[in-house]
């Protein structure tokens, strides 16, 4: 019941922007920590997992306490706003990351870091600059998504990205790990701004004065840039600078399946309400 009622507001919601496609809600596999959100531009999934325990006997038990499942109503809201951002605002992601590097010869030529030997780091590093540009663009529009966003990037964002260096992972828990989180936040101007302070003088301590404001001069570069060619380039520098400091960025999401047109899809259609 709390699912069918997300489903039919998060519709509203998108409607209002001009967005009607499925929504397609469901449960994780049981054991899942993370929840998983996607969209190809013509439908919204999102894959949640259930607040689960088990019993004496081993089995799994639901766990259906009040602030559990306001954490569940919080997750997938914040998940479906995230992905109808990328509807709205991330019509050229194809555009850049297929057109720019993956069998097209002029641009690997024109920009030799998009080659396919660094395809994946380099799909990563323009992920970080996107989600925080898409983001900020949306609450712009609907300064009420914020409350869901802040949440969706304080509780899983921040806490469960995995960055790594080339030669394992990093304690996220460590000065280095909290440092990274920096990136993650310069261009999510709907944040706190205590948070956002605290974030970059963790990074400014650990990195240096430089360090940072390259950092925020590229990420600002990339979400005012108005052509796909000048984001790639900005994606490029940002993947020498994570190079540089010796970061593996993490994988939230790769974007493959994005439209690459302008057009807000409009159609009716079923969801998984009634499943």
């Amino acid at each position: 019941a709390i699912i069918r009622n997300l489903v039919s507001l998060c519709r509203a919601v998108n409607a209002s922007f001009g967005v009607s496609v499925p929504i397609h809600m469901g449960e994780a596999p049981v054991g899942s920590k993370s929840p998983v959100a996607y969209t190809d531009g013509t439908k919204i999934v999102v894959k949640y997992p259930m607040p689960v325990t088990a019993d004496e006997a081993g089995n799994t038990v639901y766990i259906n306490d009040i602030e559990s499942l306001k954490r569940l109503v919080s997750e997938v809201k914040a998940l479906q706003y995230h992905e109808l951002g990328h509807i709205l605002f991330s019509q050229h992601i194809n555009w850049m990351m297929a057109d720019c590097g993956y069998g097209n010869d002029e641009w690997v030529k024109k920009y030799p870091t998009l080659s396919q030997e660094t395809a994946t780091s380099v799909r990563r590093a323009w992920n970080i600059l996107e989600d925080q540009r898409m983001e900020t663009a949306l609450v712009a529009q609907s300064p009420y998504l914020a409350r869901y966003l802040t949440y969706l990037s304080v509780n899983w964002i921040l806490n469960e990205a995995n960055w790594s260096t080339d030669n394992g992972g990093i304690d996220k828990s460590s000065e280095k790990g909290i440092a990274f989180q920096y990136l993650l936040v310069i261009n999510r101007r709907f944040l706190p701004i205590e948070l956002r302070r605290k974030s970059r003088n963790n990074f400014n301590t650990y990195f240096g004065d430089y360090a940072t404001v390259s950092a925020e001069e590229i990420v600002r570069e990339y979400c005012r840039a108005t052509s796909v060619e000048d984001k790639v380039v900005a994606v490029i520098k940002f993947h020498q600078l994570l190079k540089a400091l010796d970061i593996v960025p993490p994988q939230f999401d790769d974007h493959t399946g994005h439209p690459r047109n302008g057009k807000r899809p409009v159609q009716d259609s079923a969801d998984s309400a009634d499943d």
